[in-house]
């Protein structure tokens, strides 16, 4: 995985809170890469026009 979850003091006791944890690990990570991917897209767009 890509994400930091913690040192393992806390787990999900159920299978659906392992599933929640995966789907807010998940989420994050798209959530990471739009931004990035929007930062850089503003970025490079600025670049071109000059």
């Amino acid at each position: 995985m890509l994400t930091t979850t913690g040192f393992g003091d806390f787990s999900a006791a159920t299978a659906v809170g392992h599933a929640l944890a995966v789907i807010e690990m998940l989420t994050g990570q798209l959530y990471l890469v739009t931004v990035i991917g929007l930062l850089i897209g503003n970025f490079a767009g600025r670049l071109k026009t000059t």
